[in-house]
């Protein structure tokens, strides 16, 4: 995420989009738009815990990311983690990366198609990871940049992706648990 963090803020100093791009606008307030933002992100927490049994990977480096705070401790850890990853993680892909793309020429589709790019591959050594890690986050950021697009701002995106990041904490708590 730091790179992420880099390269927006090299973009911010040399392209006027990205220097002019907010980003941070909340959108509407629909029950419709909660349901497809929950919906996104209640899928896309049984396809990381499916790509976990299926690909095996090797989330060694992860696991030792894991403090020892016993089960509450994880659980408020995770709870934080979850709030300040999909925030941050928002606000950069659905926020100011999409408000600066939104200002060129492209069209929505392929702002939408931009950013979850650009998503995906900032998860190659992520959760998941790999080449189908970034092609399930790809997708991931397709379907959050959706949502962002029906909504016209990052407050249901944000929604979408907590419970995705809660049950990545809490699959690799787990995982460091079997190992200790």
């Amino acid at each position: 995420m730091a790179g992420a963090v880099f390269v927006y803020g090299a973009a911010a100093v040399a392209w006027r989009p990205a220097r002019a791009a907010g980003g941070f606008t909340l959108g509407r307030v629909r029950g419709s738009d909660a349901v497809v933002a929950m919906a996104t992100g209640a899928l896309s927490s049984a396809v990381l815990v499916v790509w976990l049994r299926v690909a095996k990977p090797d989330l060694s480096d992860l696991v030792a990311r894991i403090p020892r705070l016993g089960w509450p401790g994880l659980i408020a850890a995770g709870v934080l983690f979850a709030l300040v990853n999909s925030v941050v993680e928002e606000a950069l892909f659905r926020g100011v990366l999409w408000s600066g793309l939104s200002q060129t020429t492209l069209s929505t589709a392929h702002v939408v198609i931009a950013q979850a790019a650009c998503f995906g591959a900032a998860h190659f050594r992520g959760f998941p990871r790999g080449g189908f890690g970034v092609l399930l986050a790809f997708v991931y950021g397709l379907l959050l940049g959706v949502v962002r697009h029906r909504t016209g701002g990052i407050l249901w995106p944000v929604m979408g992706h907590l419970l995705p990041d809660l049950t990545i904490f809490l699959l690799v708590a787990w995982m460091a648990g079997q190992a200790g």
